[in-house]
């Protein structure tokens, strides 16, 4: 339930981006993507269980998807 919550978290700002309410760095989340994408890779190599993966790929999902859209965005202000 609560991976629930954190990828409800991410709606406020995904919608804002998508109504160009707001500017993100894509820089940033990328970072955070990053981040994530190293949890998993970490579970893997330390044979924890399985279900220890929902809390980096949810917040995978979410930031890679707000760090994909803001790149975009600002891709098209710029040409």
């Amino acid at each position: 339930a609560l991976q629930a919550v954190f990828l409800i978290s991410f709606y406020p700002t995904l919608i804002a981006l998508l109504k160009r309410q707001t500017r993100e760095q894509p820089l940033a989340w990328f970072f955070s993507f990053s981040s994530y994408s190293l949890q998993i890779v970490n579970i893997f190599v330390s044979s924890s269980p399985l279900f220890a993966l929902v809390f980096p790929i949810v917040n995978l999902i979410g930031n890679g998807g707000i760090g994909v859209i803001a790149w975009f965005q600002n891709k098209e202000e710029i040409e």
